[in-house]
């Protein structure tokens, strides 16, 4: 559904779990600081939108700002937030250890400060909300597991490419772990790991280098489809190795996210299956939750872990995945 359905589903929605809340917020008039590592990313731009929802159903002005993955652009921002004195910072961060010092300033600020879709080192956050990320790398690999056994290969006989998500990251670092260990226990072999710092340029490249140093690689798993598939789908197709399920020489590709294009290539029979996130819920709650930190309420959990929804051939088209509600 477009961006305004979703804005008035999450509105109605909003206004059933907390009216209250909402009601005490419009009369401070607050200001929240949203830093994001990229806002022309679709993931992090449901995650803002979704925010978006929650804190203009409850009259706060946000102020979002793309960090443009620099750790130290992110930080230059939390501090001008701290300077201008906003009531709360939401924020995805670029760099774990980097970004714990801007978490310790918001605390010396007393300014509430919850972390989305990845967590830092140190300081001390209100809040964070995001991916079970080790069990969405672990889905990603039972998903491969499954098309393999439905192409009739033997999980020994797959010779897998890992793309990883930026190692600096809780989220790269965590869905790199639940992959490689349950590929482990599952017996499938890894032969490739190759950096890609959630890019998809760095994907493209990286395909194309690990398909030269070993041209009989027959599996995929893209850390993220967001900022992954289209490089892996841009070099598949220049090494003549771009081919649907239903034919023979397909190349096994599963991921995490679960993006409009992620969801196409299921459709379509290029992805197998994905270990998507829940996006809209995840906005939609640490906009929440900074909303009751700064009102001084108690959190009742100061750490959400959505599970993984897993996506496939057979259910691509429901409404259940966060792609399919744009």
């Amino acid at each position: 559904m477009k961006r305004a359905t979703l804005l008035l589903a999450m509105a109605l929605l909003a206004s059933v779990a907390w009216g209250a809340s909402a009601a005490e917020a419009k009369k401070a008039a607050l200001t929240f600081g949203v830093c994001l590592p990229q806002l022309d990313n679709e993931g992090f731009r449901v995650n803002l939108d979704s925010i978006q929802v929650v804190t203009d159903h409850a009259g706060i002005k946000t102020l979002p700002f793309s960090a443009n993955n620099s750790a130290e652009t992110q930080m230059l921002q939390i501090e001008d937030l701290i300077v201008k004195g906003v009531d709360a910072i939401i924020f995805t961060p670029v760099d774990a250890d980097a970004m714990s010092t801007a978490v310790e300033k918001a605390n010396k600020a007393k300014i509430p400060i919850v972390a989305m879709d990845r967590s830092t080192s140190g300081g001390k956050l209100t809040g964070l909300v995001e991916s079970d990320n080790v069990a969405h790398g672990r889905g990603a690999a039972d998903l491969m597991a499954s098309a393999a056994k439905k192409a009739g290969l033997p999980l020994a006989k797959l010779k897998v490419l890992e793309l990883l998500g930026a190692q600096a990251t809780s989220a790269g670092l965590e869905r790199h772990k639940g992959f490689a260990d349950r590929a482990k226990e599952l017996g499938i072999p890894i032969v490739s790991a190759l950096p890609t710092e959630w890019q998809s340029d760095k994907a493209n490249s990286a395909t194309m280098d690990a398909f030269q140093a070993n041209p009989d690689i027959n599996a995929i798993f893209e850390a993220s489809d967001v900022a992954m598939h289209a490089g892996v789908e841009s070099a598949l197709k220049q090494i003549g190795k771009l081919h649907a399920s239903s034919e023979k020489a397909h190349i096994i590709i599963t991921t995490v996210d679960g993006g409009p294009k992620g969801i196409e290539a299921v459709k379509n029979g290029y992805i197998d299956g994905i270990a998507a996130q829940q996006l809209i819920m995840m906005g939609k709650k640490a906009a929440e939750m900074a909303i009751a930190a700064q009102q001084g309420k108690a959190i009742k959990e100061s750490v959400i872990r959505f599970p993984p929804d897993m996506v496939t051939p057979e259910n691509a088209t429901s409404k259940d995945h966060w792609a399919n509600q744009l």
